[in-house]
């Protein structure tokens, strides 16, 4: 109601102008129903939370993070790196993902 009111006192032009059907209006086109705002808004604060995690990391934990999740690497492909057993690296893989799980409920 208020952009048509300004629509017809400045003669602009308005999402108004776009309508061409009694269902479908200029003011319809512009809203995106495909995307949840609550849930984006919820996942960026959580990717924030997990950044802030990150962070907190020693070096040989965010080793380990970088190499299984950035990279891609298998637990074998880490413990022939680090000269260890692939069961050692699950169980440090573990470990480390509980404590994010930890860090991100705080």
């Amino acid at each position: 109601m208020y952009i048509r009111s300004l629509d017809e006192k400045y003669k602009l032009w308005s999402y108004h102008s776009l309508n061409y059907e009694d269902s479908l209006t200029g003011e319809n086109l512009i809203i995106d129903t495909s995307v949840n705002v609550e849930d984006e808004a919820i996942k960026n604060i959580l990717i924030d939370k997990l950044h802030s995690c990150l962070k907190l990391l020693d070096d040989n934990e965010l080793y380990l993070i970088k190499q299984r999740i950035e990279f891609g690497r298998s637990e074998r492909e880490i413990a022939k790196k680090l000269g260890i057993s692939h069961t050692a690296v699950g169980k440090r893989l573990d470990k480390l993902f509980l404590k994010l799980k930890k860090m991100m409920e705080v």
